[in-house]
């Protein structure tokens, strides 16, 4: 079952068989007629930056990226096994293999529990009544929250702010373009600076980073369904798998949890 972006029907299906998509998937002598676990790829001229991106169909005679955006595994109790990490370097190499002219390889991320660790920080904020220092929102946040929703007050405005998060459709449509900023720079928080135990708290960066790749772009309003919406206020993030710097990167942050990051996400901080 796809777990990460669901399918709605045949035509679904359909679209993500094309020619300009492949799907790997990795088997086990004792469970033939079902895959452990599978991934989706797109083929594309350019890096993609929202599910629109990899989902539509194009008529591509050379690709030069490959975009996995999709990574699912169908057995729960394997759930501790490094799968993913096998399965991403093996279609790797047959993609390389398929299509020379494929020179990128990068992700299109989901950010599943962004939105309520953002919830719990404003909760947090409101009820202790911080607004400075220790909150996660800048005094540059705090003015486009108070000038967007119309308080004079910090505590007002991120009170407005929060109910608005809560509701996460009329919020998008109604403030996206002026929410960006903040929203960009909370995203990047979340990734690059909030931790458990010396790693980063979001579960699918931490996979693609110990895996080696580097976390390479912030895309804003890049899966605008409700499932994208709810999770990740449509945030989704470019982990890139550059063959020069994955065993590097891996034993970095082996060493000492480094997260290797593009000047593009760090921009936000």
């Amino acid at each position: 079952k796809e777990a990460v972006h669901p399918m709605k029907s045949l035509d679904d299906l359909r679209v993500r068989l094309g020619k300009d998509k492949r799907v790997y998937c990795a088997f086990h002598p004792l469970l033939s007629d079902e895959p452990l676990i599978f991934v989706h790829v797109a083929l594309r001229p350019f890096q993609p930056s929202s599910m629109g991106d990899v989902l539509n169909t194009l008529d591509i005679k050379l690709p030069t990226v490959a975009a996995f955006y999709s990574i699912s595994a169908t057995q729960p109790g394997l759930g501790g096994v490094a799968l993913g990490e096998v399965l991403i370097k093996k279609a790797t190499e047959l993609i390389k293999s398929e299509l020379p002219s494929i020179s990128t390889f990068i992700t299109l991320s989901p950010i599943p529990k962004f939105r309520s660790w953002l919830l719990e920080k404003l909760t947090h904020s409101i009820e202790q009544n911080i607004f400075s220092d220790s909150s996660i929102l800048s005094e540059k946040d705090l003015k486009i929250l108070m000038s967007l929703f119309g308080y004079d007050c910090s505590k007002e405005a991120v009170i407005c702010f929060k109910k608005h998060i809560a509701d996460p459709w009329a919020l998008m449509s109604s403030y996206s373009d002026a929410l960006e900023p903040v929203l960009m720079r909370l995203a990047a928080r979340y990734l690059l600076v909030e931790k458990h135990r010396k790693r980063p708290l979001d579960a699918v960066g931490r996979f693609h980073i110990q895996n080696g790749a580097e976390m390479y772009r912030l895309n804003y309003m890049a899966d605008t369904s409700r499932k994208g919406l709810h999770n990740s206020l449509g945030l989704m993030v470019n982990y890139r798998y550059n063959p020069s710097t994955l065993v590097t990167n891996r034993e970095q942050y082996a060493l000492d949890f480094t997260i290797p990051k593009n000047e593009q996400v760090e921009k936000y901080l």
